[in-house]
């Protein structure tokens, strides 16, 4: 399984600046060819028990995913807090009109829930490829209607908006795929499967990206 810490992947460049961290896991589903893969975007990263791994390992379980939490306000309104609403609102048309039935889903049971699914899984490489065959898509589309930002925070808004992205799909697709849930977690720094040589195996990882765009 390779798990890269993908906050630690410096700030891309040109054309990657509005995926942010995003850039590491474009570049995975570019390049790696690994049978699982694993990835987070906070600190931590789901720490699967010895039964966990023999069921993903033996098919019993496609996905791993962190237990959604609870938060105090929608998606939406959590969104709007603490980035800029026109982003949310171009991000659902964009579902509405490329995928309608994930959007009815998604307005029907996602964006007035006051829960988020924390964004980190361990997958089979088949179903990361669907993923973000999925996402990369949307968010393509998604860049060409949103505007850039002064602030370089900001500016990563296509990073903000796949969190969202990423509850509704894997959340679609329940009943569809083995997903198992955990509640147990290890920081980034002690993960055995993260090794940190995988970041400059090939060379400087953004340069890389830009010559698969």
């Amino acid at each position: 399984i390779n798990v890269l810490k993908l906050e630690e992947i410096q700030q891309p460049e040109a054309t990657m600046e509005h995926y942010g961290l995003l850039s590491g896991l474009y570049y995975i589903w570019k390049k790696e060819n690994v049978p699982y893969i694993g990835f987070s975007f906070s600190n931590h990263m789901i720490n699967p028990d010895q039964s966990n791994v023999e069921e993903l390992l033996s098919g019993n379980v496609d996905v791993l995913l962190l237990k959604s939490v609870n938060i105090d306000i929608t998606l939406q309104e959590r969104y709007r807090r603490n980035f800029f609403g026109y982003d949310y609102k171009v991000m659902m048309e964009i579902l509405r009109k490329y995928e309608p039935l994930y959007y009815e889903f998604a307005k029907k049971q996602i964006f007035l829930e006051k829960k988020i699914l924390p964004f980190a899984g361990i997958m089979k490489k088949e179903i990361f490829r669907k993923y973000c065959s999925w996402l990369f898509r949307l968010l393509k589309n998604c860049d060409e209607n949103i505007y850039s930002k002064t602030s370089k925070y900001q500016n990563r808004y296509l990073e903000h908006l796949s969190g969202i992205l990423f509850f509704i799909y894997f959340k679609y697709n329940e009943k569809k795929l083995k997903i198992k849930s955990i509640l147990d977690v290890v920081s980034m720094q002690t993960c055995q499967l993260y090794d940190k040589a995988n970041l400059t195996e090939e060379g400087n990882l953004y340069e890389q990206v830009q010559k698969l765009l």
